[in-house]
């Protein structure tokens, strides 16, 4: 049975059905971010008010998201 439920965690991460779609920074209401993991409010707000963004990595240069956070997850922001 655990064989079996690894193998579907397997599939739907490498088919990419189980994830959800970036979200911009740029344009992401607060109720958007705090739907990511490891981002509540004061994170969130700080990233609306941090506006502009010209990358992920800005996130964690201006210590608004810890970068041991973005490494787990990692994909779920994007900026446009």
């Amino acid at each position: 049975m655990r064989r079996a439920a690894w193998l579907l965690l397997c599939f739907v991460t490498a088919t990419g059905v189980a994830q959800p779609a970036p979200v911009d920074i740029n344009h992401a209401s607060i109720q958007a971010l705090t739907d990511i993991p490891y981002i509540g409010r004061k994170r969130a707000e700080a990233i609306v008010n941090g506006r502009p963004w010209h990358s992920v990595d800005d996130l964690a240069a201006r210590r608004v998201v810890p970068r041991k956070y973005l490494d787990k997850i990692e994909g779920r922001f994007e900026v446009r």
